[in-house]
């Protein structure tokens, strides 16, 4: 799944300045992805109170996480949803966006 810079989502335009200003370029899917992953974990560990794995299991699976490419939501069955993806194609090494999609919630 691509990641898209230019997405326009408030989360997304602090991560993009931030990371332009520590490395001088604009992130890739593997910086973003890494993102939101320790923003998942950070704000679990802050909802639960506690670096209780248990806990942190329940506050991720109860929470919603701004993320950039969206609000990360997650089922019973730990499926994430609530997040935007996009199709996109390559204009001078460029993502440029043809179509998205918001991830509904799994049955």
């Amino acid at each position: 799944m691509p990641y898209v810079p230019s997405f326009d989502n408030a989360v997304n335009k602090k991560f993009v300045e931030a990371y332009k200003a520590a490395y001088g370029e604009l992130p890739n899917n593997n910086a973003a992805a890494g993102f939101e992953e320790l923003t998942i974990i950070t704000n679990a560990i802050k909802t639960a109170g506690k670096a209780d794995p248990e806990a942190i299991r329940d506050a991720i699976a109860n929470s919603t996480t701004p993320g950039p490419s969206g609000d990360i939501k997650f089922n019973e069955k730990g499926q994430g949803y609530g997040f935007t993806v996009f199709l996109t194609r390559n204009k001078n090494a460029e993502p440029v966006v043809e179509a998205t999609a918001l991830i509904a919630k799994p049955n």
